[in-house]
């Protein structure tokens, strides 16, 4: 499983939202399983220890927000309908990219590539062409 996955912004929102929408799904099905008979309830109660861990991976309030790139600062994307929770874990993950320093070591990665010739410069707030799309002459 991947930890990053660089998109644009419309193809990662639609990612997003429709893993977010497939485990509520899933988890909506599941207490539905659970508590339509007394067999439902039994296993809940022996599965509940797992269950519980792997709500917890799909939790996606826990990972808090993603770092805007391309801006000079840190700046955390959050989801719209976030409530404290989830804001909270956002604020956990901009306390750490600021403290760890992440756009300055961005920066410093993109200028070494760029001595090395290995990527074009790209201005802070610049929209990146997808990969997949040709430039146009």
């Amino acid at each position: 499983m991947a930890d990053v996955v660089v998109c644009d912004a419309v193809l990662g929102n639609v990612v997003i939202k429709f893993f977010e929408g497939l485990s509520t799904f899933i988890f909506d099905l599941w207490r539905d399983e659970f508590s339509g008979s007394i067999r439902g309830r039994l296993a809940y109660l022996l599965m509940r220890p797992s269950v519980g861990r792997i709500r917890g991976i799909f939790d996606y309030e826990k990972v808090g927000g993603s770092p805007l790139l391309g801006v000079r600062g840190t700046v955390i994307i959050t989801h719209g309908r976030a409530r404290r929770r989830m804001i909270a874990f956002g604020m956990e993950v901009a306390a750490q990219t600021a403290r760890t320093g992440v756009p300055g070591l961005i920066a410093e990665s993109l200028a070494a590539s760029r001595q090395a010739g290995e990527a074009r410069p790209v201005a802070p707030l610049d929209v990146p062409v997808a990969a997949n799309v040709p430039e146009e002459a």
